[in-house]
């Protein structure tokens, strides 16, 4: 099997348990909707759990399973055993560290709330806005969720490190299955309050409890595949194992760069604060529904891609590894393009079928709807930026991906001030600002590629054929599937109910994707065959 045919298994593979834990993501979503709404009370608790989702996205999707891929993997060629002693001791390293790291949380968890949002509130306040029993009232409630949940610290750690190996094992499937398991018990959660008709604050505590239970099941389900392959644990722990240095060391400068990629989501959610009730979650829900596209390529290949561009380096496979991050790019385009498209046009009727229901209305659909135009088009650089940090970390390069998450949260601060402040364009400026600073982080990473891993002229072209020809077949189906809903609904009236809606939106959007791909194969677009083999491959899985 070619090694390009191989990275495809393995990314088919990951994304469709991916995209599996984005319709599950998506569930949970709607059931904190229907519980919640766009309230402060939703604000509060999409806060504190925006805290526990970026130490996720930093531990899980980032430093911790990424840098023990490379030491991992040349432990196993020179020594199995030594490999698994050297895995071990990180663990047991990471508990201890960790563990410490949720003490102080738990202690100092109001003033966490605060930096993250809630000193927002007390402006609020001092402006007349808010009335004191009630700023401290959230403050409170943001405070001890934030507590209830900062254990998730310890258990994320170890999932990030249990991926790592399983996939430097080209161990795929546990791992993809995991990150399930958090939106499951959140559904349960979530579902079980609804039932029961507890009270809004309630519910809340119960979701905060379910976290810490998501984060055990998803420790719980890749041990069996590490014991399979000889993991034992053992209690030993030693400072001086040079690859647990070197690892330590790796791990603080690469999250410090992960941390700066993902602190765009909590610098918008902090000015959110200051622009009125709702505008928080407004662009929570909207930054959640372009995770799904990015489930289909970027997510799924950039996991699979690691463990194979290591072992490019390490064979001197260089002209192999440009065309494998070539053709990879032209693949990420021709999915994320007619998902940015589809997002900006029939976005709104995507939002009221996932979203509206019991106390999330009209309104904060439309203002949800809002925020997801202008973030749709992050979706290229944030995909393009996910397929190349992992060549970044192959190369042990960290530095390049920190220098690119500065320049990004700088960009992202200013317009985020400037539209914040100084425009009347609320969530849209915040979606907006995000998108471009997504902009400003990609072309950092693309400048510092070294000369033999840039694009050649000839692919260059290709991409930019590509790009050309897939926005001319999204725009083409996606502009038929708009004209099919408004048509549908100048003639019977817009559909009454989540139900009525998925019967008139979901045929649409199987037209639209069935009408795009054949617009691409018409147009020759370039790879578009291998795209709609992996579609095809990634619904039968």
């Amino acid at each position: 099997m070619s090694e390009k045919r191989r990275l495809l298994h393995a990314a088919g593979l990951i994304g469709a348990f991916t995209l599996f834990s984005r319709f599950t993501g998506l569930l949970r979503d709607m059931v904190l909707a229907a519980l919640f709404g766009a309230t402060r009370l939703a604000d509060t608790f999409n806060t504190s759990f925006e805290l526990v989702n970026q130490i996720r996205r930093v531990l899980g999707e980032g430093a911790l399973s990424s840098f023990i891929v490379p030491i991992f993997t040349e432990h196993r060629h020179a020594d199995p055993k030594e490999a698994w002693r050297f895995f071990n001791r990180t663990v047991n390293f990471m508990v201890i560290a960790c563990i410490g790291i949720s003490i102080a949380g738990m202690i100092y968890a109001r003033e966490v709330f605060m930096a993250f949002g809630g000193i927002a509130l007390v402006q609020l306040q001092k402006q007349g806005k808010l009335a004191g029993s009630e700023v401290e009232h959230y403050l409170a409630l943001g405070a001890e969720m934030t507590a209830i949940m900062f254990p998730y610290v310890i258990g994320i750690a170890l999932v990030a490190l249990f991926m790592g190996a399983c996939h430097a094992l080209r161990s795929f499937t546990a791992p993809s299955i995991g990150s399930v398991m958090l939106n499951l018990a959140m559904i349960i959660a979530g579902g079980g309050a609804l039932a029961a008709g507890a009270e809004m604050e309630a519910a809340a505590y119960w979701l905060c409890w379910s976290v810490l239970a998501g984060a055990l099941l998803r420790l719980a389900i890749m041990i069996p595949p590490l014991y399979q392959n000889g993991w034992r644990w053992q209690p030993v722990l030693s400072l001086r194992d040079p690859q647990l240095r070197k690892l330590l060391g790796m791990i603080g400068l690469g999250m410090i760069g992960m941390t700066l990629s993902q602190l765009n989501v909590a610098i918008s959610g902090f000015f959110a604060w200051y622009l009125g009730e709702g505008i928080k979650t407004n662009i929570t829900y909207a930054n959640r529904l372009i995770q799904l596209p990015m489930a289909l390529t970027a997510t799924a290949v950039a996991t699979a891609l690691l463990p194979q561009l290591t072992q490019f380096l390490i064979e001197g496979r260089r002209r192999e590894l440009r065309d494998m991050m070539s053709f990879i790019k032209r693949l990420e385009i021709v999915f994320m393009v007619p998902a940015v498209v589809a997002l900006i046009l029939l976005g709104y009727p995507i939002t009221a079928l996932v979203f509206e229901r019991r106390a999330f209305t009209a309104d904060d659909t439309w203002g949800t709807y809002l925020a997801l135009m202008a973030y749709a088009p992050g979706l290229l650089p944030l995909g393009w930026v996910r397929l190349l940090q992992p060549l970044y970390y192959a190369r042990k390069d960290l530095w390049t991906p920190l220098y690119s998450g500065a320049v990004s949260v700088v960009v992202n601060v200013a317009l985020n001030w400037f539209f914040a402040f100084h425009t009347g364009l609320a969530q849209i400026g915040l979606g907006f600002s995000n998108t471009l600073a997504s902009f400003a982080g990609y072309l950092v990473l693309s400048y510092f590629l070294k000369g033999d891993l840039r694009p050649q002229d000839g692919e260059t072209t290709r991409i930019g054929e590509t790009f050309g020809k897939s926005l001319i077949g999204a725009l083409v189906a996606c502009g038929i599937g708009l004209g099919g809903y408004v048509g549908w609904i100048y003639r019977f009236g817009e559909p009454a109910g989540s139900l009525r809606l998925a019967l008139v939106l979901l045929p649409i959007l199987v037209i639209v994707s069935i009408l795009y791909f054949a617009m691409i194969r018409f147009l020759d677009v370039p790879d578009s065959a291998r795209a709609a083999e992996i579609l095809r491959r990634k619904f039968r899985v």
